[in-house]
């Protein structure tokens, strides 16, 4: 049905493209710190081509790539390496953060959920 596709151009998916292309523009700053960078950049990666290849099954693309996307959870504060000032890099890590759970608050309509 093409109800079911995916929108791959949809806001989520353009800005975990942009931190993936950051993190290999600084790769050689961050790898110093992160031990394990070169593999869960690679998953990282995959995580991105799962989402576009599935993209006409709407639930396997989103739950393979949120799996594979669990290292988002650990090279995302190594963003804080990359950039200077130190204090505006844990700035952008925060609001970062802070958008990711705006959007899931909102687009889940987590406020509006009565508890029973």
């Amino acid at each position: 049905m093409a109800g079911d596709d995916i929108n791959i151009f949809n806001v989520a998916f353009l800005l975990k493209l942009l931190i993936y292309y950051f993190l290999l523009m600084k790769y050689e700053v961050i790898k110093d710190r992160a031990r394990y960078m070169p593999i869960m950049l690679k998953i990282y990666a995959f995580s991105t081509l799962v989402f576009l290849l599935f993209s006409f099954m709407p639930v396997l693309a989103y739950r393979g790539s949120e799996m594979l996307a669990v290292v988002e959870i650990v090279l995302i504060p190594y963003l804080v390496y990359a950039v200077r000032p130190i204090n505006v890099a844990r700035l952008l890590v925060v609001l970062f953060v802070f958008a990711v759970f705006l959007q899931d608050v909102f687009y889940n309509n987590l406020l509006l959920q009565s508890v029973s």
